[in-house]
């Protein structure tokens, strides 16, 4: 379920991302399903995310190499999400010029 939050949080990354070398760190939500994602479009700003959502936070470091991009899905709160999260990648990272929009 995670891996499937991974292609759209890359999408909103590499928007997020391309305003500029001050844009550092942005937070977009993401999620697990195309049917959740939709609900969240028609919704606008819902008070509250739907189960198969979360939020995520873009960060762009500068590094020797080059830029580097992270992709942090962790951070829901209760025991549950705790415990899933210790068991699971929940920062993944790649070259900032990897994340581009289909």
């Amino acid at each position: 379920m995670r891996n499937a939050m991974i292609p759209a949080a890359a999408c909103f990354a590499a928007l997020a991302l391309a305003g500029g070398a001050r844009a550092q760190t942005h937070e977009v939500t993401v999620c697990s399903s195309r049917g959740d994602a939709e609900l969240m479009l028609e919704a606008g700003r819902p008070s509250s995310l739907p189960e198969g959502c979360r939020t995520a936070t873009l960060r762009r470091i500068e590094t020797p190499a080059g830029q580097l991009c992270a992709i942090d899905i962790g951070g829901r709160s209760g025991v549950v999400a705790a415990l899933r999260d210790a068991v699971a990648e929940t920062e993944w990272w790649t070259s900032c010029a990897n994340l581009r929009v289909p």
